[in-house]
């Protein structure tokens, strides 16, 4: 009974020494009683829990200071030292793929492959065909049947139509009564949509111009 009675004044007398503290503006006495009062293992009063979760919140604010700052400091020596980030690329290499796969630049947002190289396109063939066949076996075989009919049918429209795109653009260029500036449209059309065929003209030893004089040979 008097142990009690003795912590119960202690804890007490630390209390007012703790709003003593508070009064004076001595935060860090104020800090030392609260740390004594913790460790006893008696209750916090409302002020004591108020100023503990008050150092809480300090410490976080701090905490996030802090890692803001380190932050900010880590952007600013990433852009005074952007050079180091960018990536350069191997000019041999792009070479090498130009090359390769035949690439036509037709302009900012189209590219168009006109090659293949030919170890990457036997692994590659050997892959689809596994795959493809991985992927038919799951299917009603009547409605695979559907299916590649009608992917078939798509395919033949497609063609059908570049077929008849290329057509008309060799018949404008043979026809002598067409205009020069139809003339022009075509070769530009031809160049945009064909480079394959300018290609294979250029190998012949063959221009633009032998085409649209083959009506008057």
């Amino acid at each position: 009974m008097v142990l009690v009675m003795s912590n119960f004044i202690i804890n007490w007398w630390r209390s007012q020494q703790f709003k003593s503290a508070l009064c004076r503006g001595d935060t860090q006495s104020a800090i030392k009683i609260l740390q004594a009062i913790q460790k006893s293992g008696a209750s916090f009063s409302w002020l004591e829990k108020l100023f503990r979760d008050k150092l809480q919140l300090e410490r976080t604010s701090q905490e996030n200071k802090r890692e803001i700052a380190n932050f900010k400091k880590q952007i600013t020596e990433a852009t005074e030292s952007k050079s180091n980030l960018l990536l350069k690329p191997n000019t041999e290499f792009i070479k090498y793929i130009y090359q390769t796969f035949e690439l036509v630049d037709h302009d900012e947002y189209k590219l168009q492959v006109t090659g293949i190289d030919q170890s990457i396109f036997n692994d590659f063939e050997v892959a689809l065909f596994t795959y493809l066949q991985e992927e038919f076996s799951k299917i009603n075989e009547q409605k695979l049947i559907i299916s590649l009919k009608d992917a078939f049918d798509d395919v033949s429209s497609s063609i059908g139509e570049t077929t008849g795109r290329f057509e008309l653009y060799i018949r404008t260029l043979e026809d002598s009564t067409k205009s020069e500036k139809e003339h022009l449209d075509a070769i530009k059309k031809l160049n945009k949509e064909f480079p394959e065929y300018i290609k294979e003209l250029r190998k012949a030893g063959l221009t633009i111009d032998d085409v649209k004089n083959k009506t008057n040979d």
